[in-house]
């Protein structure tokens, strides 16, 4: 057997197991068609690279190198691109939190416009992440490297079917499935299309030219390609973190708080998390976007009576004003205590907290002037969709006193009971952030898991209703 022949044996039994796995998978159930449209899309893509191995067969002979390499490198590009099945078989209703399908996409629509799709994917690792690269664009590049059938030549489109949007992948940890106070966090992974949209912009490079001229300005340029990097970093990490809170408001910087203790504030960094920001400052300026803290004081202070005559430990009262009771989430009441009273923004201007690294260093000497023009440009960009909780709270004591009663919050019960007609996502995630803060109980952890049901359960029905509403 040549080369040549093994290669299109290979490519072969990869496509086969393709349309075998295609098959399989589209049976299954999904929260939305993004699944099916990515596999069937590779399913397509990976027919025409068949068809691309067996045009090189029959038209090369394999005396060829340049063709022998095209023909490996189809079956490369070919496996590459089958390997994302994976995406798909674990997307299915059985192992996402369904329920955060909808309301990512109403997020991303309102502040992107309707011409993204998403595929929530769970990983094994404890890390929330987002592939902002539209994935159809990104497979493209690889199999125009390798066709060589004249009708696809420099024009690939026919193969990427169903694909009709950017097509980007957010995942989060398969063990927070059904902890949406946790799943708070995709907030910001959200944030990074944003971000990537209103700093980074191709056509526009006006904000970032200018910070990086600056940091270049005083380093050698042997140090410049690394601290412009470490700048661009630090800017779409903070600036979602700050996006994410401002979309659906304190519950998000709850769940990044709460994450933050996985780490701690001022853990020393090594050379894999490379000018990451510290967490220290990331609550600076996830404190920025919550506010003034007076105000979101007040406001949960006057939600507080729907909690009159439950059976309590502890009240919202003393939750806001005494951070030193010692309850069981003493640690997590300590995060809270940062982000209401603790650090700002301020404390980006403190270089302590960063590695010894003069790129690093100096990549930061910019960051205090460049978030507060970060901040105005997106203040201005998306003013109209900032989440507030003045707006819900009388719907917050509703949801409250559901969970509480052990009832799925109704938005038809909200029509009858308050002004607003719609289950606020910001809303639902922060009832049960205090729910879960200020009920203490022999079987606290039981309750928790229940309101996390209680609240997927409301998150859902709302999804459907509003599906149903938008085809009447």
């Amino acid at each position: 057997m040549d080369q040549h022949t093994a290669l299109f044996e290979h490519i072969l039994s990869t496509h086969r197991y393709v349309e075998r796995w295609s098959t399989k998978l589209l049976c299954l159930d999904y929260s939305s068609e993004s699944p099916r449209k990515l596999i069937k899309m590779i399913k397509a893509v990976s027919g025409g690279l068949l068809e691309n191995a067996e045009y090189i067969s029959a038209n090369y002979n394999e005396a060829d190198v340049a063709a022998t390499r095209l023909l490996k490198g189809t079956f490369d590009v070919q496996n590459f691109i089958a390997s994302s099945m994976k995406y798909v078989q674990s997307s299915d209703v059985e192992q996402v939190p369904w329920s955060f399908i909808e309301p990512l996409k109403n997020t991303i629509k309102k502040l992107l416009g309707d011409d993204v799709d998403v595929l929530l994917t769970p990983q094994w690792e404890y890390n929330y992440s987002v592939y902002i690269q539209d994935i159809e664009k990104w497979f493209k590049r690889y199999v125009e490297d390798v066709m060589m059938i004249p009708k696809y030549r420099g024009n690939v489109d026919d193969l990427f079917v169903d694909l009709d949007k950017k097509f980007i992948m957010i995942s989060f940890p398969s063990s927070q499935r059904l902890n949406p106070m946790q799943l708070a966090c995709l907030s910001h992974e959200v944030a990074h299309l944003v971000v990537d949209k209103l700093y980074f912009d191709k056509n526009d490079t006006s904000f970032e030219d200018n910070y990086v001229s600056q940091i270049k300005s005083k380093l050698d340029p042997v140090y410049h390609s690394v601290a412009a990097k470490v700048w661009k970093r630090a800017v779409e990490e903070l600036m979602s973190d700050y996006i994410g809170v401002k979309m659906w408001g304190p519950a998000s910087a709850l769940a990044m708080s709460s994450m933050a203790l996985q780490y701690g504030y001022n853990t020393p960094k090594n050379r894999k998390d490379h000018g990451y920001p510290p967490w220290i400052y990331r609550i600076g300026i996830i404190k920025v976007a919550m506010g003034q803290v007076d105000d979101i004081k007040r406001e949960i202070m006057e939600s507080k009576t729907i909690l009159n005559g439950a059976k309590m430990n502890k009240s919202i009262d003393s939750f806001i004003e005494n951070y030193s009771i010692d309850i069981d989430e003493t640690a997590f009441m300590e995060v809270v205590h940062d982000i209401f009273k603790g650090y700002d923004i301020e404390i980006i201007k403190d270089d302590s907290y960063l590695e010894n690294d003069l790129s690093v260093k100096t990549a930061y000497s910019v960051m205090y002037d460049c978030l507060l023009e970060a901040i105005s440009i997106f203040d201005k960009y998306i003013s109209s969709n900032v989440w507030n909780i003045a707006d819900v709270r009388n719907n917050l004591r509703y949801i409250i006193l559901s969970l509480l009663n052990g009832v799925p919050p109704s938005s038809e019960e909200l029509k009858r009971t308050s002004e607003c007609s719609a289950v606020d996502l910001g809303m639902l995630l922060l009832s049960l952030w205090i729910v879960k803060i200020t009920v203490t109980s022999p079987n606290v952890s039981k309750q928790v898991d229940n309101w996390n049901r209680l609240i997927l359960w409301a998150m859902d029905a709302e999804n459907i209703a509003n599906r149903y509403f938008d085809t009447v």
